[in-house]
């Protein structure tokens, strides 16, 4: 950990600037034009700016609560039960019925979430073994719904390394072996990113957090290790983007900037051509603003370290490090701290 050169930046703007238009608060929210204009008619659940000619503008408070209220409503819960709810109680109630919503799925056996650290083997045995079970029956539903269920009872950490990543090797080594076919690997593919893009949705961060934004660079298709590091950055309570994977470098840096995001995160773990990669990461660096921190990591990035730093890239080997580096950025951005 000794490349903090880049972590002065600056405190994110206030999220009650009204800068949005709707089509930007549809796409970012999944809240169509037409119910966001009938939630505001009804409701008020949201009080837009207007521009000189009348169009409407949202802050990213705005945008958050719409998110929120989108996801609780999807529990069950009528709108018009929760607008007059804060920010933070609407977060809470987010997390509280994802959790709930996941007990009711396995009424006999009472789940939790530990605080990091807490879970046991055998709880984590457990929910490896379940979801193994359902990727070799090829159940993708199944392997959904036994992933979630794992991801809300375990602590972020202990889902990823000791359910997660598991899974993959083990499918992809037997995959390689040719003891399971392509079809396996798809399947577990599939559910696991759709936990991991509901994880980071069901931990919102408040409006006024960092923001950090993950990829994955041109010819890196492997994004499991861009949505784990997503994962451990929501849980510290960062605001978190995440792009997809196989990025040219000029949109990056276009998305960074639009979206004024604090820290650039780049995961890359396939084969890549060393100088062609570090070439893109000297571009994307002196295209960004010096108080944009620039991160590389993933297994092909560590093995070549020495030479994706000179780029000007902070490069964390795993997730470990990425954890530290989070928090020590954190509490140097603490009130406390200044």
């Amino acid at each position: 950990m000794n490349n903090m050169d880049n972590t002065d930046f600056p405190m994110a703007r206030p999220g009650s600037v009204p800068e949005h238009g709707i089509a930007v608060v549809e796409r970012r929210t999944g809240v169509s034009q037409h119910l966001l204009r009938a939630w505001e008619r009804r409701y008020g659940i949201v009080t837009p700016a207007r521009t000189e000619t009348g169009q409407r503008l949202y802050s990213d408070e705005d945008i958050e609560r719409l998110r929120l209220v989108r996801i609780v409503a999807a529990t069950g819960r009528r709108v018009g039960q929760v607008t007059s709810l804060s920010l933070d109680e609407l977060r809470q109630l987010a997390r509280r019925d994802a959790s709930e919503s996941l007990l009711a799925e396995q009424p006999d056996r009472p789940q939790r979430r530990p605080s990091t650290g807490t879970a046991t083997r055998t709880d984590v045995d457990e929910h490896l073994g379940a979801c193994r079970a359902a990727v070799e029956r090829l159940d993708g539903n199944a392997t959904y719904a036994l992933l979630r269920r794992a991801a809300v009872a375990l602590d972020s950490r202990s889902f990823i390394d000791g359910v997660a990543v598991p899974l993959l090797r083990m499918v992809g080594a037997q995959w390689e072996n040719g003891t399971l076919r392509p079809t396996y690997e798809h399947v577990l593919s599939v559910a696991l990113g759709r936990v991991l893009s509901w994880l980071v949705e069901v931990l919102p961060a408040p409006a006024e957090a960092p923001l950090v934004m993950f990829c994955t660079p041109p010819d890196q298709r492997h994004e499991f290790g861009a949505m784990f590091a997503a994962i451990v950055a929501a849980s510290r309570q960062w605001r978190v983007s995440y792009l997809g994977p196989d990025l040219p470098f000029d949109d990056i840096a276009h998305a960074a900037l639009l979206a004024r995001a604090n820290v650039v995160a780049v995961s890359v773990l396939g084969p890549a051509d060393l100088p062609v990669l570090r070439r893109g990461l000297e571009q994307l660096r002196s295209a960004l603003p010096e108080s944009v921190a620039l991160i590389v990591g993933g297994h092909t990035a560590t093995i070549h370290a020495r030479a994706l730093r000179s780029s000007g890239a902070t490069v964390l080997p795993d997730l470990d490090a990425w954890n530290t580096w989070l928090e020590a950025v954190t509490v140097a951005r603490s009130p406390a701290a200044i």
